[in-house]
């Protein structure tokens, strides 16, 4: 459903400059999102026991492809 929803809309919209700048926004607040789950729990228990070395590095990694890939495509 939602992605024949998401298609659905790209199909529609995909054009529209202002559509794509919405859906950026939109993924990018997501992303950001994404750490808050793991940042709370480390604050609550005040340890980071079970935080494992790949999410750690898989944010890395995500980041620094991120900052390449907006250098490299002179934007």
């Amino acid at each position: 459903m939602l992605s024949g929803s998401a298609a659905a809309l790209q199909i529609l919209f995909g054009k529209s400059t202002t559509y794509v700048e919405i859906l950026g926004s939109v993924a990018l607040g997501l992303e950001a999102c994404l750490a808050f789950p793991q940042a709370w729990k480390i604050y609550r228990t005040k340890s980071v026991k079970g935080l494992s070395y790949s999410l750690v590095g898989t944010w890395l990694a995500g980041d620094a492809f991120k900052t390449w890939y907006f250098v490299t495509s002179g934007r």
